[in-house]
């Protein structure tokens, strides 16, 4: 198509990338580029350019896509692609009539344990803590890393509110024994809070505030368990903030 694009005279010169299977099976990228000569009724007859191999440039143009968008100490994705997942399953949850719900996790004493072990064991508790919540989860749910020690599940068409009990119960069972990192027994455990739509909200930046407020009532609650979003919630806190100003 690029091709036939330039001979038709609809760009500048002829420029594409594409794949290449060697012999042996590997790919590798190719950056072809040329321009035609062409006679006097501007028909072309003859192209000359050159064919390079791209693909180190590629590599490292997926490397920095990886990054914006997925963590490199966990490789889950980030907040950026989770809210676009989001916004998705919100418009599917409305043409079909469905239900979906999203859990904010947070560590209850993650700043305990970085400053008493230091920050390369909390990564690496990070990092075990994230394989296991996904183990938590069904296959069409998404996790997130929303930063430090936090975290968002995106549960979409869900039938039964038995369903995200059974989710985030199994989440917190993974923290009633201790997590062996590096040869050191770490106790960890973990509050989470639900939104639910359309109950809660009807788009996904409001849901995602919600269950992070759910999450905070949680800890309030002392740390360690489970909270759905209850509209006395927001009144709630804006006393405290009243009450702090």
């Amino acid at each position: 198509r690029n091709l036939d694009s330039y001979i038709n005279g609809n760009t500048p010169y002829y420029s594409s990338e594409y794949r290449f299977r060697l012999n042996n099976g590997k790919y590798i990228w190719i950056l072809s580029k040329g321009k035609a000569l062409r006679d006097r009724n501007g028909k072309a007859v003859r192209i000359a350019g050159s064919h390079a191999d791209i693909t180190e440039r590629k590599k490292n143009e997926n490397k920095l896509k990886y990054l914006a968008y997925y963590d490199p100490l966990t490789n889950i994705p980030l907040r950026t692609i989770f809210m676009d997942k989001m916004k998705i399953a919100v418009e599917e949850a409305k043409r079909n009539g469905s239900k979906l719900a999203v859990l904010f996790l947070d560590l209850d004493n993650f700043k305990t344990i970085n400053d008493t072990y230091g920050h390369d064991i909390g990564d690496r508790l990070l990092k075990r803590i994230a394989v296991k919540l996904k183990s938590c989860m069904r296959s069409s749910d998404i996790i997130s890393r929303i930063g430090g020690d936090e975290f968002a599940v995106l549960i979409p068409a869900f039938i039964s509110i038995n369903e995200i009990d059974q989710i985030a119960k199994r989440m917190m069972e993974l923290f009633k024994q201790p997590l062996n990192i590096n040869g050191r027994k770490l106790f960890a455990t973990i509050s989470i809070g639900v939104a639910v739509y359309p109950d809660n909200g009807r788009e996904g930046k409001a849901l995602l505030k919600k269950a992070d407020t759910a999450m905070y009532m949680a800890k309030e609650s002392g740390k360690n368990g489970l909270q759905y979003f209850n509209d006395n919630f927001d009144s709630h806190f804006k006393l405290q903030c009243a009450i702090k100003k």
